[in-house]
């Protein structure tokens, strides 16, 4: 008996301990097992008074059955939390900051450059001096900014001048070779012909720079696309030395300067006093020369390019004295008329 009153003692423990933990195995209402353990512990309560038998001796295994129910209990319901975490990746909406592309429509600024395309309309320019719109401002401005063109590109042609004598009051001593040829040099007297290649530098064409105060009149006719510009230039005296030695002829296109050379198209009174002195046993005091009836006519294409371009003009001669080695001669004068032509733009 003394045997017995532990291990009922044990089964009493067992049993309390059983009910103490069923309140924990209504949380969870998973298993099925504890509640059998505790049916189990009851029934061995009521049961004092009967016969111990060994086999009571063996019931202590239940009590490992407590350890399983709790341990069921606390693994309930702790997995279900992180599931919420996954809505957080929906900040991935922070990508549609992607319309930062709609910057693109920035690139339309390129319409801009469309507007140079009207510059080239520029090329109406020459369409201005059509039959309604031309005047003698309009034909002048044609003539000189054709001549500059020419000069500019460096074009060839062909370039013909011609003078001629038609008086020279000498006397007898006009009729001595030495004076006429002498004459005839500083006069320039008969025909030289030029070629100029395109793209060389020569000065048998100027750049014209004639104004309105140099021409007595212009006239104007449309030649198929192009125009013929007629130009009638003031005469114009000139003196050396002393005086001037420039007229209106010498700002138009025809080769000049100051110093004695032959290549020069209207000879003023400078160029022929240089000329005499610098011949051999001659010299001079004075002289006085004038060009009248000065001519110029130009044929411009569409592009406004010289085709050709004519000139003339008479010239007189007034020598206050000339003294040769030989002989003086004073107050002698002479007479000519110089043609020029250009031809074959290129």
């Amino acid at each position: 008996m003394k045997k017995i009153l532990p291990v009922l003692l044990v089964l009493a423990l067992a049993a309390g301990l059983a009910n103490c933990a069923t309140p924990n195995a209504e949380v969870t209402t998973e298993s099925k097992s504890s509640a059998t353990t505790t049916t189990v512990a009851t029934t061995e309560l009521t049961t004092p008074t009967s016969e111990p038998t060994p086999e009571t001796t063996t019931e202590p295994e239940s009590l490992p059955v407590v350890n399983q129910s709790t341990t069921t209990t606390t693994q309930v319901s702790v997995t279900q939390k992180p599931v919420e975490t996954t809505t957080k990746p929906t900040t991935t909406r922070k990508i549609t900051t992607t319309k930062p592309t709609t910057t693109t429509k920035k690139p339309t600024t390129t319409k801009k450059p469309t507007t140079t395309t009207k510059k080239p309309t520029t090329t109406k320019k020459p369409t201005t001096t059509t039959q309604s719109s031309m005047n003698a401002d309009n034909a002048l401005k044609l003539f000189n900014d054709a001549t500059k063109n020419a000069v500019r590109s460096k074009a060839g042609y062909k370039k013909s001048r011609t003078t001629v004598l038609t008086n020279l009051d000498f006397g007898i001593l006009g009729s001595i070779a030495i004076v006429k040829d002498a004459v005839n040099e500083f006069l320039g007297v008969g025909t030289t012909n030029y070629s100029v290649n395109k793209g060389s530098d020569s000065n048998y064409l100027r750049a014209s720079t004639f104004g309105a105060g140099d021409v007595e009149n212009v006239t104007w006719q449309q030649d198929g696309k192009g125009w013929k510009i007629t130009l009638n230039v003031k005469e114009g005296n000139t003196r050396w030395s002393g005086g001037s030695d420039r007229a209106p002829i010498d700002n138009g296109p025809l080769c000049f300067g100051t110093d004695d050379n032959g290549d020069y198209d209207h000879k003023t009174a400078r160029n022929i006093y240089t000329a005499i002195n610098n011949a051999e046993d001659a010299s001079t005091t004075g002289i006085g020369e004038k060009a009248s009836n000065v001519k110029f006519v130009a044929t411009i294409d569409a592009a406004g390019r010289l085709t050709s371009l004519a000139a003339s003009f008479n010239m007189h001669v007034d020598i206050d004295s000339v003294k040769y080695s030989f002989a003086t001669l004073k107050n002698k004068s002479g007479d000519g008329t110089v043609s020029i032509l250009y031809s074959d733009f290129a």
